[in-house]
């Protein structure tokens, strides 16, 4: 369902769909005191339902403000997403801010949300809004809590997303139609005659979020019944307000992150595992380290009940903790030369690194062969049998013979001819196959492992700065 009806229809019928959804009661109290409220909208029907939530409510509609990310991801389909909520927001008479992704073609979920809230934040701050509004609804929490459990995460990890979400700089996040099913957004556009765009990528089961969607759940459903998600939707709230009891704990002890960034953890000693897990995430994420499951965060975990002090590395971050005080060493590291594995279709590491098999179908070779898509963060390589990914810290003398090349060069000669800053440099990791270098991100990957062509099955590596204060050069 695409086109747009006439003006007066259009807004009748999304006032009528957004009559039967209604608004979270505590998410409509906070905001009634917001004077611009951002309205994430894709296009697709969650954002689509969302907007006639918020419109149908006379109260809030005149602070409405559109924002639509054009990703670029699916070429002429990506660019009528965005025609078409202009169009939408027009006819609504509700003001829209179109924002565009410099990179074009497929990229990873991650990268993509990382670009996404990026540009929110910066629209959110001409605007002088405070709130945005997000499409999440019930089914969305599922999968979030389905995928944070299988990487091991905390209790605020795996009591989000909330309704109301605050931000240490004063913004928040609401989801007013948490509670709600994604069948229910879908089935009250539908009887009220509301349009709303399709994207195919989320049926690309290669992607783990859709895989859980189109396979998991339903398997769930069928054994357990569809009481399954009030269950897990109540686990998760459970598990959200141990972590307000928790965080209010830390408060008491002191055990906050600090406007200088760093968190006294002398209250922690001997305390429960779980609230210093809190308090280190919380550290972490105020540092815009956001995946901090894993082996390091838990031996740091250890250290701080037990009073020791020690040094880690943790998305690409230095740490230090000592004398009581957990904070940071040094912002620009290396890895070191130990070889760490890295799982096809595993959780991100704390390098930024992740791998999957995909397959490349026509439109995005036509991406790759022209160039669209930059090896800064992304490449596509021939599949090996068997693959046996490992990553360390760049080493003297690494070299290979990157795409194009007539022979082999040094990593480093590579990096400093593309410009990346020797910072950035130092914490760039090093991806190998038995021993070979295949990839350092912000140069081509390596030529013996070269597309040649559309393909079933290729594997793909991505990689995300985990540090602040450095990215590459696109």
């Amino acid at each position: 369902m695409e086109a747009l009806p006439a003006s007066p229809e259009l807004c009748a019928a999304l006032q009528a769909a957004g009559r039967q959804l209604g608004l979270e009661g505590s998410v409509r109290e906070r905001l009634m005191h917001e004077p611009i409220i951002a309205v994430a909208v894709s296009g697709g029907a969650d954002s689509v339902a969302l907007l006639a939530a918020l419109s149908a409510d006379e109260a809030l509609r005149p602070r409405l403000y559109v924002l639509h990310y054009d990703h670029r991801v699916r070429g002429a389909e990506s660019a009528g997403d965005a025609h078409w909520v202009a169009a939408l927001s027009a006819a609504l008479g509700i003001p829209c801010e179109i924002g565009q992704r410099e990179a074009v073609g497929p990229a990873s979920e991650t990268n993509l949300r990382r670009d996404r809230h990026v540009w929110f934040a910066k629209a959110m701050a001409k605007l002088g809004a405070r709130a945005l509004c997000l499409g999440h609804h019930l089914d969305d929490r599922m999968e979030t809590f389905l995928l944070r459990s299988a990487r091991g995460a905390g209790v605020e990890g795996l009591a989000a997303p909330r309704a109301i979400q605050g931000f240490r700089d004063g913004t928040f996040r609401l989801r007013p139609l948490l509670a709600r099913r994604r069948r229910e957004l879908r089935a009250a556009l539908f009887d009220a005659g509301v349009p709303w765009r399709e994207d195919a990528t989320n049926n690309d089961t290669t992607v783990p979020r859709n895989r859980v969607r189109a396979e998991v759940i339903p398997a769930l459903e069928a054994t357990f019944g569809s009481t399954w998600a009030d269950g897990a939707v109540k686990v998760a709230d459970n598990l959200g307000e141990a972590a307000d009891a928790f965080r209010a704990w830390l408060a008491e002890l002191g055990a906050l992150p600090s406007a200088a960034g760093d968190l006294s953890v002398k209250g922690l000693v001997g305390r429960p595992r779980a609230l210093c897990r809190l308090a280190c995430s919380e550290l972490l994420w105020s540092h815009g380290v956001e995946d901090v499951a894993g082996t390091i965060f838990e031996t740091m975990v250890d250290d701080v009940v037990s009073g020791r002090s020690a040094r880690y590395t943790l998305g690409g971050i230095e740490w230090e903790l000592a004398a009581g005080v957990l904070k940071v060493f040094e912002k620009s590291t290396g890895w070191g030369e130990k070889l760490r594995p890295l799982i096809i279709g595993g959780s991100r590491t704390e390098s930024g690194l992740t791998a999957a098999y995909v397959k490349v179908d026509a439109t995005l070779w036509t991406s790759l062969s022209s160039g669209d898509i930059l090896p800064t963060h992304e490449v596509y390589l021939r599949v090996v049998d068997p693959v046996e990914l490992t990553w360390r810290s760049r080493l003297p003398g690494d070299r290979y013979q990157p795409l194009g090349s007539a022979g082999s060069t040094k990593v480093s000669d590579l990096l400093i001819d593309r410009k990346v800053p020797r910072e950035v440099r130092e914490q760039l990791p090093v991806i190998m196959i038995k021993g070979e270098v295949i990839w350092v991100p912000g140069a081509p990957p390596a030529d013996s492992l070269r597309l040649s062509g559309p393909c079933e099955k290729a594997l793909r590596l991505t990689w995300q700065s985990p540090s602040l204060t450095s990215d590459l050069p696109r």
